[in-house]
């Protein structure tokens, strides 16, 4: 995946870098660093297209439904 299909991946999700940092728990800085083609570490590369693939297949709607589940996206299980 690409900059910039990623940064448009994540901005039809209507969901800022830094919220989309939020929900993987990787840092807003790395977010920046990917989406400008810099060098990223694997593991959070995975981590982020594995949190994108979630976000894409789950519906859409004005409240932004993924900030009340960014522990069950990043997997953390809640408590």
């Amino acid at each position: 995946m690409d900059k910039k299909e990623f940064k448009d991946r994540r901005m039809a999700l209507n969901i800022s870098q830094n919220d989309f940092a939020k929900v993987t728990e990787i840092s807003y800085r790395t977010i920046l660093r990917f989406e400008q083609g810099k060098t990223v570490s694997s593991k959070s590369v995975d981590k982020i297209v594995h949190v994108l693939k979630i976000l894409e297949s789950k519906p859409k709607n004005e409240n932004l439904w993924w900030k009340s589940h960014k522990n069950s996206l990043s997997g953390k299980s809640q408590t």
